[in-house]
This record gives structure tokens, C-alpha cells and sequence, in this order.
């Protein structure tokens, strides 16, 4: 995603949760729907360019200090509680 990559992905929950609205969601196992998001994808240059768009815009929302602070922020919770 940070990439500009258009993203097809399964529905694991973390999958679908990073993904958001950037991306195309599957069925675990679901070969069929695999496929026709790959083909829906690379026969529509003005879907692979809004998926773009958005894989960047999503991207931006996670980063290694942003990881880190919400890392922090929990540590310090399980600290203050004991």
C-alpha cells in the first residue's frame, strides 16, 4: 500500500482492518473471488488509479512511530494499573 499498490486481500480481521476502503477484500479461501479481483483491477485503469489514491492515503495512517506511541500509550496503562 505505502507502495501506490492496488490491494487485494483476505478477510482476516487485521487484513481488513489495515486495508479500510483502500483495498479489495476476499473470502479466505475463496479462489473464484481472488481471481475476479485481480481481473476487475487490471481491466480498469481508473479503479487501479483510485485504489492508488486511497492505498497511499491509507498507508500514511501507519507508520513505526505512530506503532511505537500506541505501544507507549498501552505500557503505560498495564504500568498505572498495577
Amino acid at each position: 500500500m505505502s507502495c501506490g499498490a492496488p490491494v487485494i486481500t483476505s478477510d482476516l480481521p487485521s487484513f481488513q482492518e489495515q486495508v479500510g476502503d483502500a483495498g479489495i477484500v476476499v473470502q479466505v479461501g475463496n479462489e473464484t473471488a481472488l481471481c475476479d479481483g485481480i481481473v476487475a483491477v487490471l481491466s480498469d485503469p481508473a479503479r487501479q488509479r483510485a485504489m492508488t489514491i486511497r492505498s497511499l492515503e491509507r498507508s500514511r495512517q501507519f507508520s513505526w512511530p505512530v506503532a511505537a506511541r500506541k505501544m507507549i500509550a498501552i505500557f503505560d496503562d498495564v504500568i498505572n494499573e498495577k
